[in-house]
């Protein structure tokens, strides 16, 4: 692990150090990207705050801002991707790429019937432990912050009991988010069909599942904490260094895998 990211490291420090435009470049496409979700988050507070979430407006705006966001983060993510390769490229290259958004949200539609699958079994076993009854109190108290309802239920449910209940739903979620980590990035480097990209995925990842989780793990707390120091202006940098990360990170295990399978079909 720790080979990994000086590797990543080094790599990231190159772009830098044999171009510092590229890096400023990626920089620019980045600080885009997050102003734009401080832009949609004012217009959807101001707009819609006092609008029922399930107001038509309302799924309009979200649906239509989430698909942009995904469009042009596609493009920045592909702009890094050139950057790794040495291709040509301009920051206008994050507009170009919405030709990949129905992969994307086809991708995205296949992570989450993957992911409502993975709880199933752990739904089962809740219901015949607990009951369908007890579990929708529990969760239309929760829902609805009925502090007297909550404390019935704390009644009925112990601690170990909400461990539980938490740890054999989350588990599984954890594990399929992970294993299809990298789906959107076959789809983006390499124009992969959804199903291809999946498939993809689960491969590369089934030996790197602990990895994944500590880099995510401290990529987030990386980045919690330079946001702080910097009163919020360290994400400016933070946040596409991680970008790159992933995109150094997912070239690594790729080309891993396919030597690995180039090696046992010579062998």
């Amino acid at each position: 692990m720790i080979k990994t990211i000086q590797k990543i490291y080094k790599n990231i420090k190159n772009i830098y150090n044999n171009n510092p435009s590229d890096m400023l470049t990626i920089i620019s496409g980045s600080c885009f990207m997050l102003s734009l979700v401080v832009i949609i988050s004012l217009i959807e507070n101001n707009v819609f705050g006092t609008q029922s979430q399930s107001s038509m407006q309302y799924l309009i705006f979200n649906i239509s801002t989430q698909l942009f966001y995904t469009g042009m983060m596609i493009g920045l993510i592909k702009l890094i991707f050139k950057t790794i390769d040495l291709q040509e490229k301009n920051i206008k290259d994050i507009f170009n790429y919405f030709e990949l958004l129905p992969k994307m949200v086809i991708a995205s539609l296949l992570t989450y019937l993957l992911l409502a699958l993975s709880i199933l079994p752990s739904c089962l076993i809740i219901y015949m432990k607990y009951g369908f009854k007890e579990l929708y109190s529990l969760i239309q108290a929760s829902a609805n912050k009925n502090f007297e309802l909550e404390a019935l239920i704390g009644a009925y449910f112990n601690s170990l009991d909400f461990l539980f209940i938490f740890s054999i739903i989350l588990l599984p979620l954890l594990y399929v988010s992970l294993r299809t980590s990298f789906i959107n990035f076959y789809i983006i480097d390499k124009s992969f069909s959804p199903l291809q990209s999946l498939h993809k995925s689960w491969e590369i990842t089934k030996t790197e599942i602990f990895n994944i989780f500590t880099y995510l793990v401290l990529l987030i707390i990386l980045n919690l904490v330079i946001a702080i120091i910097s009163f919020g202006f360290g994400v400016l940098f933070s946040f596409p260094v991680s970008l790159i990360f992933w995109c150094y990170y997912y070239r690594q295990i790729d080309a891993k895998y396919n030597f690995k399978k180039y090696k046992g079909h010579n062998e």
